[in-house]
């Protein structure tokens, strides 16, 4: 008989794990999402007990504390979810030597390199989030199991609150708007990125060897601006859009720092054979689906979701 490979995602209502669920995985694969219903990642033993009973060979975690600028409000909530959580999973994935992937973020860096940032750049994170981002990642590397980490940059896509949706939906309540031309990132859509994670996740059941850490985002870093404009060329084919121009002031106000370089340099993750995600050719298809689904009402926005403080929200997502 033909076994499967037992896969066990941690999350199941967040963007990325609703990008998993709906992803097509390789044959002989076999899915198990759980929550925290069902997962206990602050009670060490427990934790332990439910993923023996799921019995997986390797770990993927989704879950976290994803709120920018609430997370300066909220630092025991970040860090809980980030780094304590993440630290006891690090450890019972280790001690049942199961591999983990474990997804991070580029608010892990200060902002302030004049290129995009590299794997084994310096960490130096100016905000709460990105403080209990390394801090989790940190946990993981202490655990001395065979993990990845994979760092991405600004999610977009179809599942849940995310700066696309945030975008059209301010969109169409505004004439003109202004956006950051001093910045940069690398917009990253979320079914991309799961479509390779699985054949990540078989690889390294079957014993491929990956770095620590790995950069795998969109493949060209933008400014604010410039993905304004090519959101809003696209939607404008669609709905109404308001006029753009570059901000004159770079200061956004927000409760978190701003990151103003949140770009990410890939070229490892070419080196080892994934393929580039390319978050242009992706625009047109979600921006159309998001349309003639309506799917951008107020509940849609990023989670601070007055107009002003949406758009403070974007320059730290």
């Amino acid at each position: 008989m033909i076994r499967r490979h037992r896969i066990l995602v941690i999350g199941r209502n967040g963007q990325l794990a609703k990008a998993l669920a709906a992803t097509e995985w390789p044959s002989l694969t076999s899915l198990h999402f759980a929550g925290r219903d069902e997962i206990d990642l602050f009670h060490p033993l427990r934790l332990r007990q439910q993923i023996g009973a799921i019995d997986p060979e390797i770990i993927i975690n989704t879950a976290g504390y994803a709120r920018v600028d609430l997370a300066e409000q909220e630092p025991e909530a970040a860090f809980a979810l980030n780094a304590i959580a993440v630290d006891n999973l690090a450890k019972t994935a280790a001690m049942l030597d199961l591999p983990l992937i474990h997804h991070s973020s580029a608010h892990v860096f200060a902002g302030d390199k004049a290129a995009p940032y590299r794997e084994n750049d310096r960490t130096e994170p100016t905000t709460v989030y990105g403080q209990s981002m390394l801090a989790g990642e940190a946990a993981i590397r202490r655990a001395h199991g065979r993990h990845l980490i994979l760092r991405s940059s600004r999610f977009f896509g179809g599942y849940g609150s995310n700066f696309l949706k945030t975008l059209l939906a301010l969109g169409r309540s505004a004439d003109a708007l202004e956006f950051a031309a001093n910045g940069y990132a690398c917009p990253t859509p979320v079914e991309a990125l799961a479509a390779t994670i699985p054949h990540i996740a078989v690889a390294m059941i079957e014993g491929r060897r990956f770095p620590s850490t790995l950069h795998y985002a969109g493949n060209a870093a933008a400014s604010w601006y410039e993905i304004a404009g090519e959101v809003f060329t696209l939607a404008g084919k669609i709905q109404p859009v308001p006029a753009i121009s570059p901000a004159a002031n770079s200061c956004v106000d927000g409760a978190a720092p701003r990151i103003w370089n949140l770009a990410l340099d890939c070229s490892l993750a070419r080196s080892l054979g994934l393929p580039q995600i390319n978050w242009r050719a992706s625009l047109p298809a979600t921006i159309e689906a998001l349309c003639a689904n309506d799917a951008l009402g107020q509940e849609q926005l990023m989670p601070e979701s007055s107009p002003a403080f949406s758009l403070a929200a974007l320059h730290a997502a």
